[in-house]
């Protein structure tokens, strides 16, 4: 298997929205350790995956919410037992993926990516003065060694607003379930978790399907 070959394997199936536990569902044989990285707040967590099957390791940088419906179950509000219960919960059930790093077990050339995705669409150098080439439209950014700037050390890789508009589209259908109160209130909640990623096609078809229902729990109510 190439390495993009594995690259695609690995990273396939990483969506928004999913936790650490679902990750460790996809990868039931892979390690996963916690990693006490410089940057991490207590809003962040970062762990690095590693097994048979994978070439090097995966780094998954997750957002932590807990700290966040603590201070929120603080207040008490009305909602204050859910905020509490996020606040309570799991490193598997609350975490939340950001990104995705691969460190493959040796550098590459570039051109493996570019056959693929093509020019990088820009270029830029960190803060420590790293070159990376990134394709912006499919949120690939690949680091270059920092002695010959030939050879990729790792590619990280960020939701595009087309991944998270799958995934909210998915989490909406779980909101039905979820969110309690009328049809009414399960459409704005839906809505409101759509529109930050999602077109506007996107967005009219859902309140259509639920205006759709509303209109028919209306007519049976009237019968």
């Amino acid at each position: 298997m190439t390495i993009l070959g594995v690259l695609l394997y690995v990273f396939l199936g990483i969506e928004p929205r999913l936790t650490l536990g679902e990750i460790k569902q996809k990868f039931p044989y892979a390690k996963f350790e916690r990693i006490e990285a410089a940057w991490v707040t207590e809003n962040d967590a970062f762990f690095r995956m590693t097994g048979k099957g994978i070439d090097g390791a995966v780094m998954l940088a997750f957002d932590d919410p807990r700290p966040r419906y603590e201070r929120e179950a603080q207040r008490e509000p009305p909602n204050a037992d859910v905020a509490r219960s996020i606040a309570k919960g799991s490193d598997d059930d609350t975490l939340t993926i950001r990104w995705v790093r691969w460190i493959p077990s040796a550098p590459f050339p570039p051109s493996r990516l570019i056959e693929r995705h093509g020019a990088p669409d820009t270029k830029w150098r960190s803060d420590i003065y790293q070159l990376h080439l990134a394709w912006d439209a499919e949120g690939i950014l690949a680091a270059l060694d920092t002695e010959t700037e030939t050879m990729v050390e790792n590619v990280e890789f960020s939701f595009t607003k087309a991944d998270k508009c799958r995934a909210d589209l998915r989490f909406c259908s779980k909101v039905v379930e979820w969110v309690w109160g009328s049809t009414t209130d399960k459409r704005d909640s839906c809505l409101a978790m759509v529109k930050l990623h999602c077109p506007p096609e996107s967005i009219k078809e859902i309140r259509d399907r639920f205006d759709a229902q509303i209109e028919r729990e209306n007519r049976e109510k009237k019968e």
